[in-house]
């Protein structure tokens, strides 16, 4: 618990520490902080037994800078649109031990961490 409260406030620290670097250094190391995120949250699912589909969200925190650098915030939109429903499609013919509860818990690693660091990235490109 210790070791996550740590990952959390250096994380914090270097997003706002980022804030005043800006450019593609910058998504680049939101992209970063997002999948570490993702990664801890994921982890701390899987060690309470939750069969979670979170493929989406790693593709959702892999790619939403490169979606707003090319498509601006509708591509950041429909690119979290598109792991909503693989998470839905992902629910219906995935793993024979996922239950509706881990299906919400997928669907919600999309809201929380990803939709901050979407927020975030938004604030600091000005979008």
């Amino acid at each position: 618990m210790l070791k996550r409260v740590i990952v959390a406030v250096a994380l914090i620290a270097l997003l706002f520490s980022l804030l005043f670097i800006g450019g593609y250094y910058q998504l680049a190391l939101f992209t970063v902080a997002a999948l570490l995120s993702v990664y801890e949250v994921t982890t701390a699912l899987f060690n309470k037994e939750h069969h979670i589909f979170a493929a989406p969200a790693y593709v959702f925190a892999a790619l939403y800078c490169a979606g707003y650098v090319l498509f601006g915030l509708s591509g950041v939109l429909m690119l979290w649109m598109l792991c909503a429903l693989l998470v839905c499609a992902g629910g219906v013919v995935g793993h024979r031990h996922r239950t509706a509860a881990d299906s919400l818990f997928s669907m919600a690693l999309l809201v929380y961490p990803l939709a901050l660091y979407a927020f975030l990235m938004l604030l600091a490109t000005g979008g």
